[in-house]
């Protein structure tokens, strides 16, 4: 029998940090032999772009949440195809918004589809969920969303990430509260999303509850698009605009000098330089010229997009477009 792939279920609210932790992830596995499932909650993909590297087989499955009706039945097509790639490990990158579901349900169905193609010998090892949690948002977050702290219940092995800027207090106060909703958890505080290969091996599945995954949970998603260049005070007063609204934003900015990677969670915003060729891996940057201008997503929960355009004028940005609305 063909040896099976390791599948890995990725986790974690907005703004936590699960594409960094994947970066370093990907560093750290051999080239060509590694397959990333990226899911946004948004139309456009983001996440796909900044993790994109030569010989990684990236699919992104936008505009929604995998463990939804609505693209579920993709995701366990694209599931099965992975099966016909070589590779030896697939990462499957949730929506930030999206409660993982049991995953032993979309592997049964995808099997039962595999019936209809006996020329596929190969199937999934599942390693369990990696939750990525927020030190700095967590509390605030899962008071308010009860898809946070069901990522948790449901993972294996938890990041808690950005635990340098939380403080060691914090961190130690934090990493207690998760052992409280996941006992069987690991919990392995970390920055910038880092963690070493080996704490990888041997995940397996946790039990898991009623799902979380509903239209009434759904907030709002919209894609600004500009192609007129805007200076970074004006962006940073269109952030401002629309702070204590927005859930997520985050995209890729054209300023007066030059493409700027916008990241921002709850009042922090980070603007830096878009990585392209060679730093970003062959694809990264043809992968953007589709549209070389602004390309924000904006989630937030009762959003407007009269607010969105009224914060975007009202801060002095030119003419654009916005989708979602």
């Amino acid at each position: 029998m063909e040896k099976p792939v390791a599948l890995y279920l990725v986790s974690g609210f907005l703004g936590s940090g699960k594409t960094s932790f994947l970066r370093h992830v990907l560093e750290g596995l051999p080239e060509g032999r590694v397959g990333v499932i990226v899911n946004e909650f948004g139309r456009i993909g983001i996440d796909g772009k900044v993790l994109n590297r030569d010989g990684l087989k990236l699919v992104e499955i936008n505009n929604g949440s995998i463990f939804c009706a609505c693209l579920k039945g993709g995701f366990i097509r694209t599931l099965a195809a992975f099966l016909e790639q070589p590779v030896d490990y697939l990462f499957v990158e949730a929506s930030g918004l999206a409660d993982p579901d049991n995953m032993a349900v979309y592997l049964a169905q995808m099997e039962k589809n595999l019936e209809k193609k006996p020329s596929v010998a190969r199937r999934y090892d599942y390693r369990g969920g990696i939750c990525v949690a927020d030190a700095l948002h967590y509390e605030d977050y899962a008071d308010v969303f009860p898809v946070v702290e069901s990522q948790v219940r449901k993972s294996r092995l938890i990041l808690l990430n950005k635990c340098e800027e939380a403080g060691p207090e914090e961190t130690a106060r934090l990493s207690a509260l998760l052992t409280e909703v996941n006992p069987e958890a690991v919990i392995c505080p970390t920055n910038y999303g880092r963690l070493p290969l080996e704490r990888l091996t041997a995940l397996t599945p946790v039990s898991e509850g009623r799902t979380l995954n509903t239209p009434g949970n759904r907030p709002e998603a919209y894609t600004l698009r500009c192609d007129v260049p805007v200076s970074e005070e004006t962006a940073r007063a269109f952030f401002a605009a629309l702070r204590g609204q927005t859930l997520r934003l985050k995209g890729f900015l054209l300023t007066d000098k030059g493409r700027l990677r916008v990241d921002n969670v709850a009042s922090e915003v980070n603007l830096t330089a878009e990585e392209t060729g060679e730093a970003a891996g062959n694809g990264a940057g043809a992968a953007m010229s589709v549209h070389a201008g602004t390309v924000l997503v904006i989630i937030g929960r009762e959003l407007r997009a009269e607010t969105i355009r009224e914060a975007w004028f009202g801060s002095g940005g030119g003419e654009m477009t916005l989708e979602g609305d």
